[in-house]
């Protein structure tokens, strides 16, 4: 168990650990220099249950520093050990937990690590509703099938990290490295070592305390200095990682050159969609491109809608057109004669008011001017 500044819930964690129905186990505890009433606690179980041990670091180390001495304490204290696991200052076992997991261990020699399904309460002990998350490799014995059901499948490093582990495999798989999200990188080189099992019973009561983000790694991994190389995404670093320890001659196991490249690169873009998509990026393209499609299909309504319009109001201007030439054929004729008529009698006025004039004027007839 590593501790940091956790005496809240330090009590309510160990107690649970030290009701586990199968005995026959030692609770090492590594303090990372905490401030606050911590040590007096471990200390306190210590002298009371020969099980306990308390070691404590003076100046804080980080996580990865913390998590690897501890491992180490108890491959050093207990070389008989068989099996190992890390747990929180702040999280609750039921009483199977240990005795589950083991039996999961000895009943399946190509199991490495176990874990059990978990559920989860908020900083105050109420339930948090939230789904169990499942994975598992057991019954792969393929390393190629089992390498790519964890990169495409794999939920939940996290959880897996706080299972039970065969020691012989967790050295070999070389414990945390100096990286981002090193429990990921564990989980995966683990899958190269052997079979993750889960068993379905919920063991393991998770306590949520924060959300876990890269940039909140980036401070508390390490108590030095940043490394440069956390500016990389974390499945760039893994990738360095797993070619400089599994493309070496005396790898754990050894691995051709061109199947690593392959796995590799599988694992690169499964972790790189699965991280694009869970940053939020995947909802944005899916948006886009469902705004696309949203898109074309308006411009192809519209398009076929323009088109009926187009159709409906040619017909419509033929018919007006035909109407209009039947009206014109019709009323042509009559609007000339009309027009003749007019003329005429026109005509004939004017040749009136000529005779009428002429008349009066004394140009035309017997009649004489008057007196």
């Amino acid at each position: 168990m590593t501790l940091h500044n956790n005496a809240r819930h330090l009590r309510e964690a160990a107690t649970s650990l030290l009701a586990q129905t199968r005995t026959d186990f030692v609770l090492l505890m590594l303090d990372d220099a905490s401030t606050d009433a911590t040590e007096a606690i471990a200390r306190e179980y210590e002298r009371h249950d020969p099980r306990v041990r308390y070691f404590r670091h003076e100046l804080r180390q980080g996580m990865v520093r913390t998590w690897r001495k501890v491992a180490e304490l108890s491959w050093r204290e207990y070389p008989s050990a068989e099996y190992f696991a890390w747990t929180s200052d702040h999280d609750r076992w039921e009483p199977d937990w240990l005795a589950r997991l083991a039996q999961e261990l000895e009943s399946h020699q190509n199991v490495v690590l176990a874990y059990p399904l978990c559920s989860w309460i908020d900083d105050e002990g109420e339930p948090v509703a939230k789904r169990p998350r499942q994975f598992a490799t057991r019954g792969l014995a393929v390393l190629r099938e089992r390498w790519s059901h964890f990169c495409h499948d794999v939920v939940g490093a996290g959880d897996m990290v706080y299972g039970l582990m065969r020691i012989p495999a967790l050295r070999a798989a070389g414990v945390f490295r100096v990286v981002l999200r090193p429990d990921r990188l564990l989980m995966a080189q683990m899958t190269l070592q052997g079979e993750i099992s889960q068993t379905q019973e919920i063991l393991w009561i998770r306590r949520q305390t924060g959300m876990g983000s890269v940039t909140r790694q980036g401070r508390t991994l390490v108590a030095t200095r940043r490394p440069w190389w956390f500016w990389l995404p974390p499945w760039t670093q893994h990738a360095f990682v797993l070619l400089r320890e599994h493309g070496a001659p005396n790898a754990s196991p050894r691995i051709p050159l061109a199947t690593l490249l392959w796995m590799v690169v599988l694992y690169q873009a499964t972790y790189t969609w699965r991280h694009v998509k869970r940053a939020g990026l995947a909802q944005g393209m899916e948006s886009f491109v469902s705004g696309c499609q949203s898109v074309r299909k308006n411009v192809r309504r519209t398009y076929g809608e323009s088109l009926v319009w187009a159709r409906l109001a040619g017909r419509h201007a033929a018919g007006r057109l035909r109407w209009q030439t039947r009206r014109a054929r019709h009323e042509l004729p009559l609007a000339t004669r009309a027009m003749s008529a007019r003329v005429r009698r026109a005509c004939r006025h004017r040749v009136r008011d000529a005779l009428v004039l002429t008349r009066r004027l004394g140009l035309r007839g017997n009649s004489s001017p008057r007196e």
